[in-house]
């Protein structure tokens, strides 16, 4: 495995996107430009470490997925809880 920039960028943009972010935003949150972000997210340019540190803790996520793709313990139980969210609405209903 190795450090894939578009799909890397990919993650991320997904990562974005289910937060309901725009490229501005998150780009404010991490101390970048608007096309800075953009060119990251299409895989034009690689993220430095310390910029994928600051993406991990924006959606509290592993340097290991962001770079690698390798889902880890961390997203797993953040899923769970999701899903038992939506449940708890769910039942809420009934």
């Amino acid at each position: 495995m190795y450090y894939d920039l578009v799909e890397s960028g990919k993650r991320i943009k997904n990562l974005r996107k289910e937060k309901g972010w725009t490229q501005e935003l998150l780009a404010e949150k991490i101390g970048v430009t608007r096309e800075y972000l953009g060119k990251i997210e299409k895989g034009d340019r690689g993220a430095s470490i310390d910029l994928l540190i600051e993406l991990c803790k924006c959606f509290n996520t592993s340097l290991d997925y962001l770079v690698l793709g390798k889902v880890d313990n961390i997203q797993i139980d953040n899923k769970k809880k999701e899903v038992q969210e939506i449940i708890d609405r769910l039942e809420k209903l009934f």
